[in-house]
């Protein structure tokens, strides 16, 4: 690892290690095969929607039984990586207005910290140790698949499941729209007339191992640009770093990534960098597309849920269209526009940036396609 003001990206040569199952959930879809034909047949721009109280422990219930019943194994045989920015953020609310009205030490139930959320799903699915929690803003879910990946690779754990969720409620929804990120019409990504991002509440979750699959991932880079709370760096410094450090622990050159997962918010500055970072180190040539018109922004869970559809780009041999995007501002990139692209596929790279300068990327293979 190397540290400095650009942060800690992984320079070493990465060994593979392979998905087993993968899964995916919101509100408004119930799996992750439900959320890829929403995808690839051009479903409706996200629609702001609260899911309500309850719905975190729905959604992570969900994931995690689809991902332990899809690689055959129960959570005994698994360590846990939770990775969110707010965890049960509802019950959290409800706990402190609970305590400011008769007082914490009258309350009959713990604060629902994020380390309670991750005890909770130890004891109720039996998870092995290592478990912990990732919070690294919205680069939370890509992190966690990066350490659930070394976690193999060290031998510390046999399999992991590496879990991403999180739920917009009032809280949320209230700090982004004091920060004016939240548009008032409906989340572009990358369009000319994009005007903020549109939250969405969701999990994934994805079994990697070190038994042969037949997706794996290759490539892992994480940094941290270290410019500013919220704002990105808009020369994309941090976000390069990490996209050089995933080909290079991968073996690539940039040419080899036929297609990216963009994080594409819909936001000013976010599509903005992003597309400084794509130019610089791709060119034209690599084929962009991004899901968060059709989710919305799941936070935590946004890193995985979108690799999960990048797993499926590749077992499908098509890109779908960016949902939203219809004039495209960056017109020097390759966006899919308007309908899915089939193609050749065997590398992808999935990227993700958050509050406080944080970026991750990893590349995913298609095993068998060269």
């Amino acid at each position: 690892m190397a540290n400095g003001k650009g942060g800690a990206i992984l320079r070493e040569r990465f060994r593979p290690v392979y998905v087993q199952s993968m899964a995916a959930v919101t509100p408004e879809y119930a799996s992750a095969d439900a959320l890829w034909e929403a995808w690839i047949s051009g479903g409706k721009e996200m629609r702001p929607r609260l899911p309500g109280a309850g719905a975190w422990g729905r959604l992570t219930g969900a994931a995690i039984e689809a991902a332990l019943a899809g690689a055959g194994v129960e959570g005994r045989a698994c360590s846990l990586i939770l990775a969110t920015t707010k965890g049960d953020i509802e019950r959290q609310v409800a706990w402190m207005r609970g305590a400011d009205a008769i007082g914490a030490e009258k309350l009959d139930w713990p604060v629902p910290t994020l380390s309670q959320a991750l005890v909770q799903m130890i004891e109720s699915h039996g998870f092995r140790p290592p478990c912990y929690t990732v919070s690294t803003a919205c680069s939370s879910g890509i992190v966690a698949l990066i350490e659930a990946a070394l976690l193999v690779q060290s031998g510390d754990a046999e399999a992991v499941l590496a879990l991403g969720a999180d739920v917009a409620g009032d809280f949320v929804m209230d700090g982004f729209g004091a920060l004016k990120a939240v548009t008032a019409t409906r989340c572009r990504p990358f369009d000319r007339g994009r005007d903020g991002l549109m939250l969405g509440s969701g999990a994934a979750a994805c079994v990697v191992s070190g038994r042969p699959a037949e997706v794996a991932i290759v490539g892992v880079g994480i940094a941290n640009d270290a410019t500013h709370m919220t704002a990105p760096d808009r020369e994309a410094g941090g976000l390069i770093r990490a996209i050089a450090a995933a080909l290079e622990s991968a073996g690539l050159e940039a040419g080899a990534i036929d297609a990216i997962v963009a994080h594409g918010t819909g936001t000013k500055y976010n599509d903005a960098m992003e597309a400084t970072a794509f130019s610089k180190i791709f060119g034209g040539r690599a084929t962009i597309t991004g899901i968060k018109g059709l989710i919305g922004h799941t936070l935590g869970a946004s890193g995985l849920m979108e690799s999960v559809m990048a797993m499926r780009m590749l077992r499908e041999q098509v890109v779908p269209a960016v949902t939203g995007l219809q004039d495209p501002e960056m017109d020097n990139l390759n966006f899919v526009v308007n309908q899915m692209r089939p193609m050749k596929l065997r590398h992808v790279l999935k990227v993700a940036s958050g509050f406080g300068g944080m970026n991750a990327a990893i590349v995913l293979k298609l095993e068998g396609a060269g």
